[in-house]
């Protein structure tokens, strides 16, 4: 496993595999100290559940890197727009097809 990404995963597998016994304990005992403190427990880990969730299945933004004419063309723009401007004039510009060689492509 090579990125946290895979030890998120791993443990969020993991964790799906701990709560169908913790119930179970948990309604065999639920009117002792040990149920209420499997149901605390439980709770811990569905909210460590959500947040796993989250962060594995949340789709990342890949930004592709500029050549060095996209480069160039940026800082030019921002330097006349500002930083948030020019970037937003930059990618508009791009997406319109104005400029284009700006970001460096997979070769196949």
């Amino acid at each position: 496993m090579k990125s946290p990404h895979n030890k998120r995963r791993l443990l969020w597998i993991l964790l799906q595999g701990v709560f169908l016994p913790l119930v179970w304990f948990s309604g065999k005992a639920e009117n002792s100290w040990v149920g209420v403190l499997l149901l605390v427990l439980y709770e811990g880990l569905v909210f460590a559940d959500a947040l796993l969730t989250c962060k594995i299945f949340e789709p990342e933004r890949r930004i592709m890197p500029l050549t060095k004419k996209g480069s160039k063309i940026l800082k030019a723009m921002e330097k006349e727009y500002g930083t948030k401007k020019g970037k937003e004039v930059f990618y508009a510009s791009q997406n319109k097809g104005t400029i284009k060689g700006t970001h460096k492509t997979k070769k196949k």
